[in-house]
């Protein structure tokens, strides 16, 4: 029996789509990475940036209000993912990652925890669902940072409510590689399908009965073997040959809580990292599928605390 030792997916950092890496004999240090130039500022930062302000600025309203109590704080850092998004977007070239200078906006307060609650999810809902149309409109690496931001915002729908852990921060300059095709990305998230299916399922076979993140785990193993049934049949009716998987994995030694979380965080991100290469690798016929099946793949491990980033998929 074969088998296939867990490591994830390794995600390049890149100098860009077309970048190279550039030195100079009078510099000392570290060379840094060169993005090629974009011609000119991409369709639909404006919209985006208008809508993540919206976002932080009700989530602030939000946390300042008596009501808040302890998610307070939460509400402000998801907040600040928001407005590292519009500092970012406010940049000619926001595929860099680095922040710019974006309009303030005034926290938006509202009376109740119900309308507060509401607001907020509805603002990230108009920011996920307008980078989603961007992702699904663009291309290459620019699709996966719409489909990333479309990630992030619904993360923070999730986290409303849920606690969750310090949000891993963006690395400027640092990009997604697209694969070689699309079908070949798409069978890279397959193949991290049935690794995850695997671990998963090793996971729960090490947590106690009464356990309580068992019934969790067992609703994660169901919608991993969901996917990865869906990825297959749709793969067929692509007529490419679906990743048989392998019949078993090398998984790092797991016993106790701790090791758990960390099985399982490892399985998530190596997905959802290969779910951002399938999305700057797709085409018109599936780049949408890519960017949903990313927006799903990075809440996987959010009621384990885990996975909140400033950009899920991307290489940080």
């Amino acid at each position: 029996m074969r088998r296939r030792a867990f490591v994830g997916i390794t995600v390049a950092a890149l100098a860009g789509c077309s970048g190279t890496w550039l030195t100079d004999p009078r510099i000392k240090g570290t060379p840094q990475p060169q993005l090629a130039a974009v011609p000119s500022r991409p369709a639909g930062s404006d919209q985006a940036l208008g809508l993540e302000l919206a976002a932080a600025a009700v989530l602030n309203g939000s946390a300042a209000a008596s009501w808040a109590g302890s998610d307070a704080a939460r509400w402000r850092s998801l907040a600040e993912i928001r407005r590292r998004h519009a500092q970012v977007l406010a940049t000619d070239q926001p595929l860099r990652r680095e922040p710019g200078l974006a309009p303030s906006a005034a926290a938006r307060a509202t009376g109740s925890r119900e309308a507060g609650l509401a607001a907020m999810t509805s603002a990230l809902t108009a920011a996920r669902d307008a980078e989603l149309v961007l992702a699904a409109e663009s291309s290459g690496v620019l699709a996966a940072f719409w489909a990333a931001l479309a990630a992030s915002a619904q993360q923070a729908r999730t986290a409303l409510t849920l606690p969750v852990s310090a949000a891993r921060a963006g690395v400027a300059m640092r990009l997604v590689q697209a694969a070689g095709s699309w079908d070949a990305a798409a069978n890279q998230v397959l193949a991290r399908l049935h690794e995850a299916v695997y671990g998963v399922q090793s996971a729960l076979g090490l947590l106690p009965t009464r356990h309580s993140w068992r019934p969790t785990v067992e609703t994660l193993l169901t919608t991993l073997k969901t996917d990865r049934d869906a990825l297959m049949a749709y793969l067929r009716t692509r007529s490419v040959s679906p990743d048989p998987g392998l019949g078993a994995y090398s998984l790092p030694p797991t016993s106790g809580e701790a090791k758990v979380s960390a099985l399982l965080g490892g399985l998530i991100d190596a997905l959802t990292q290969a779910s951002a290469v399938w999305v700057a690798s797709a085409g018109p016929e599936d780049r949408r599928r890519a960017a949903d099946f990313l927006v799903a793949a990075s809440g996987y491990g959010l009621p384990f605390g885990l996975g909140l980033a400033e950009y899920p998929g991307w290489p940080d």
